[in-house]
């Protein structure tokens, strides 16, 4: 891979390392996870022997699994301790996996994969021209033919049941969340606070939020093509997409 591209400091560069990366661990049991793996080889069209590469990977959860279905895994995430995580687990399990700490937006792959998967809303960290890059890049990156998966929050659901104000729990964690929806741009503008204990974690986050018109157009413009929508209510589901949809999946083709 090339060196590193430099760049300004964005929230997503401390928004996992604190008390939320302590909760996303807890967040999936491992039904979950092999479920969604499910849902990613199916709709990749995966074959056991095919080289993938999820991008960004976090600490594996999808990653590992198709691994250990017989898939030629590549991990790449920005977060050195998620990757140091990810590379424990698969030695752990005997799984040849690469992994590489980096920014997604600086992958610089060629003709190598059979399927890619941006998985669980991180292709709503960037501005519009910043995304279109990434998606560029992941052109690059995949055969002929292959397939390309990019899943997140609807965002028609998302408007219809704005909520201002958010709280719950992961785990031990308690997450209060104070959010503002600007229609110009389309983002969601978070505060947070994470609570365990004693400690208390507080950060901000900007997400682009997508639905079928905004992103079918945008893949189409980074060289996509017979691009595919599916909704459901949980992370995982490839069913009919609808304005009820919680989850969007768009599955499009090099």
């Amino acid at each position: 891979m090339k060196k590193k591209m430099k760049r300004k400091k964005d929230w997503y560069d401390s928004f996992f390392t604190g008390l939320y990366g302590h909760a996303l661990a807890s967040q999936f049991d491992p039904e979950a996870s092999e479920y969604q793996a499910r849902t990613i080889r199916k709709l990749l069209k995966l074959r056991k022997g095919q080289r993938a590469l999820d991008v960004p990977c976090g600490k594996g959860r999808m990653t590992i699994p198709l691994a250990q279905n017989g898939i030629r895994m590549t991990g790449v995430d920005l977060t050195e301790s998620y990757i140091r995580k990810a590379r424990s687990d698969s030695k752990k399990l005997d799984l040849d996996i690469s992994f590489a700490c980096r920014d997604m937006r600086d992958i610089d792959f060629d003709n190598e994969f059979n399927g890619a998967f941006n998985w669980f809303g991180s292709f709503a960290y960037f501005s519009d021209k910043e995304t279109l890059e990434f998606c560029r890049s992941v052109h690059r990156a995949l055969k002929p033919g292959a397939r390309f998966i990019v899943e997140g929050v609807h965002k028609c659901f998302i408007v219809s049941h704005f909520r201002s104000s958010v709280e719950h729990r992961i785990g031990d964690v308690l997450v209060m969340a104070k959010n503002r929806w600007n229609a110009r741009t389309n983002r969601v503008d978070g505060s947070w606070t994470f609570k365990k204990g004693k400690r208390v974690d507080r950060q901000k986050s900007s997400m682009r939020i997508f639905d079928a018109s905004d992103l079918g157009p945008l893949l189409r413009k980074a060289g996509f093509k017979n691009i595919e929508f599916y909704g459901g209510a949980q992370l995982g589901d490839a069913g009919k997409l609808s304005r009820h949809s919680r989850r969007m999946i768009a599955v499009c083709q090099k």
